[in-house]
């Protein structure tokens, strides 16, 4: 039996430092971005990146979604955790991110590791050739490379993609089919450490307790643990802590 998934990625809340990073390594570098985002030369962006519509999107997401009974929600810090989530038994993935993550993989190489870039390509060319991915972005017309460009060939038929307004007709024709509320096998929620600056986490830990769902920080360490100096003190370190200790 097919199932849905649901993935937001926090940076698909700061489109303005998705479009910055654009061309930025991928998960390897986050202690390098971090050290840049430090510079006061970098600080002035605050001002111009900012955490957009998170504020009642869970609100918003209620009139179509629910979390399938005795399902889990998964907090990652890479979305590359997704690689380990998604299975061939899922037809279709809601995903809300600043980038498609169908990137091709390494053309030289196609037993290449998954990483946050590419592991959208992996679940359809290895996993489910049929899967479908509704790519929900808020990029404007303008960021048109990082909408259109480098999606994997193989996959790009799979690949739809839509602005937050253009989604929500979809949705209620999903609905409608459903006879009810879509039913999500899981939902994925990713800090994406590369694309979000670090003044925004204080955003990032109340939109996790705004989705009113019982976290679970996911067990695959090497995802989260590249962050861990962001997270030392007062709240965030707290949250962190209690995350890590539940069980997932």
């Amino acid at each position: 039996m097919s199932s849905i998934a649901l993935s937001i990625d926090w940076d698909f809340f700061t489109p303005g430092a998705a479009r910055m990073w654009e061309h930025s390594s991928i998960d390897e570098t986050l202690h390098f971005l971090w050290e840049n985002w430090k510079q006061d030369r970098l600080m002035t962006m605050a001002d111009k990146v900012k955490a957009v519509n998170a504020t009642g999107f869970w609100k918003w997401l209620s009139k179509w979604v629910v979390l399938s009974p005795n399902r889990q929600v998964v907090v990652s810090e890479s979305h590359a955790a997704m690689h380990d989530l998604l299975t061939y038994k899922h037809s279709t993935l809601l995903l809300f991110d600043s980038h498609h993550d169908c990137y091709p993989l390494s053309p030289w190489n196609d037993d290449a590791e998954p990483d946050c870039g590419n592991w959208g390509t992996f679940w359809m060319k290895k996993r489910n050739k049929k899967g479908q991915v509704l790519w929900v972005s808020q990029l404007k017309q303008r960021d048109e490379n990082t909408i259109k460009s480098r999606i994997e060939y193989s996959v790009r038929k799979n690949v739809r993609a839509y602005v937050l307004k253009g989604i929500e007709p979809v949705l209620d024709s999903m609905c409608e089919k459903a006879g009810g509320k879509i039913k999500m096998d899981f939902i994925h929620i990713c800090r994406s450490g590369c694309w979000a600056p670090p003044w925004t986490d204080k955003d990032f830990l109340t939109f996790l307790e705004e989705s009113g769902f019982d976290c679970r920080i996911t067990k695959h360490r090497k995802f989260w643990s590249p962050t861990l100096d962001r997270w030392k003190n007062g709240k965030v370190r707290r949250l962190y802590d209690n995350l890590q200790s539940a069980d997932y």
